[in-house]
């Protein structure tokens, strides 16, 4: 056996190893049950109802979001619309795929066994009698041909004649499709286009980018993709039960495949499965469950091709920099109940929700060195362009965090920007060369020195 199909062989084995120790541990618990409509409330008959995602109710998983035992179930709805799922763990907080023929697909998250029974309600699928110039269609197969069903193909975007190209959730074009039991899927418009671009992904299968031409049959065929795994130490020890995640390196629109994310088991090892192979990635320790310890600083990583593993080593979480300040309103009246911020980090999907205090004050410990973001989603109010690091196109602060910083004052203005903002004209602005995002993060600390 030559060193891929080794690799491989390992990949499958500690899959399942995995499977069983969650089905193991992963007790059942009373059933899913809920009713499929349409839009007047006429039950469904025949509709498919898919488990496609888990996660624990607490704390974090070794496993993926489909790589759990419950992932995969399925249920068909009766003459009633009503279904059942049985037997699901009670540990897991469950994301359904609700398809039926001649519907528009619907996921329906936050769902619990033994919770109240539901219901769904499903929409007659738009532009039914479109034209060929206003269709997608195709199938969704295995590297052996056999049919694929359950594979969602999202729409992210759409070329048209001229080499036009829009992204984002377009009014009048199907947002997603799921392959029926033949692996087939349909796209339609309501205007002509010349190419769908989105992506498809199926359990146990790498995501893959797709464009798909109007008025032609696409086959999709998905692969097992490649594994990438390693371990996470502190102090030299194993750390369990903290999460990484993984970020494309290019996440242009088109190509974009997908974030994902995974959390290391009691031995501090995790492994990522399915990955789109051939694929330049950063890999980083989420600030949630890692930010207790310290940080994983951002490692960029290259997965090679279908079946093979990478095996990163041991990645070792050092101290990290602390964020400390106050949030405050610059009409002086007190923040709302349940106030946030919200820190990202640069290169990598990583978006930290942070509890403010009765004043405004937040304390947060662990924030990888490097390009930091905040904002803020408050009622009524918007970041002042006061603060020294405010970035006008995205209504943020964005700087770099390379050592503790405290007493930061972040200024937020009722309904954003207002006339006291024209005095921002006065802040230190970046040189020619000297990026905003690379200076030291900064409200208006500064201007009350």
């Amino acid at each position: 056996m030559n060193s891929n199909s080794s690799r491989a062989a390992w990949r499958i084995v500690r899959f399942g190893v995995l499977m069983l120790a969650a089905a193991a541990s992963l007790p059942a618990a009373p059933d899913v049950v809920g009713r499929v409509t349409g839009p007047s409330g006429t039950p469904i008959e025949g509709a498919t109802v898919f488990v496609y995602t888990a996660a624990p109710k607490s704390g974090t998983s070794a496993l993926c979001p489909s790589c759990y035992p419950d992932c995969g179930k399925q249920a068909r709805s009766d003459a009633t619309g009503t279904f059942k799922l049985a037997g699901l763990s009670s540990q897991l907080v469950f994301r359904l795929l609700v398809v039926a023929s001649d519907y528009a697909p619907q996921f329906v998250p936050g769902i619990e066994p033994g919770q109240p029974s539901f219901a769904v309600s499903l929409t007659p699928r738009q532009n039914a009698t479109a034209s060929p110039a206003q269709t997608a269609r195709g199938r969704v197969v295995d590297p052996a041909g056999a049919p694929i069903p359950g594979a969602v193909i999202e729409i992210a975007g759409a070329a048209f004649d001229g080499g036009r190209r829009r992204f984002g959730r377009l009014r009048g074009i199907d947002p997603l499709a799921v392959s029926d039991e033949n692996g087939e899927f349909i796209l339609t418009s309501s205007m002509p286009f010349a190419a769908l671009i989105g992506r498809v992904s199926a359990r146990a299968f790498a995501n893959q980018s797709v464009q798909l031409a109007a008025g032609r049959s696409h086959t999709l065929r998905l692969t097992e993709g490649a594994t990438l795994s390693g371990r996470v130490t502190l102090g030299g020890q194993p750390l369990p039960n903290v999460t990484l995640g993984l970020t494309p390196q290019n996440r242009a629109a088109g190509s974009f495949v997908g974030n994902f994310e995974v959390g290391t088991d009691e031995t501090g090892r995790f492994t990522f499965l399915n990955l789109p192979p051939k694929t330049d990635y950063y890999v980083s320790g989420k600030m949630d469950t890692v930010g207790r310890h310290g940080a994983l600083a951002t490692r960029p990583v290259h997965v090679g091709r279908d079946g093979t593993v990478t095996d990163l080593g041991d990645l070792a979480v050092q101290p990290a920099p602390r964020l400390t300040g106050r949030v405050v309103l610059a009409d002086g009246t007190k923040l709302p109940d349940q106030s946030r911020i919200l820190i990202g980090r640069d290169q990598v999907s990583d978006l930290l929700p942070v509890d403010l205090g009765v004043d405004g004050e937040f304390d947060v410990p662990g924030i990888p060195s490097g390009i930091v973001t905040l904002s803020t989603r408050i009622p009524g109010y918007g970041m002042s362009s006061k603060n020294e690091s405010y970035q006008a196109i995205n209504h943020r602060l964005i700087g770099r965090i390379d050592a503790d910083i405290s007493g930061l004052i972040v200024l937020l203005e009722k309904n954003g920007l207002t006339e006291g903002s024209i005095m921002a004209a006065s802040l230190p602005r970046p040189k020619p060369g000297d990026r905003l995002q690379d200076r030291p993060l900064r409200g208006i600390e500064s201007t009350r020195e």
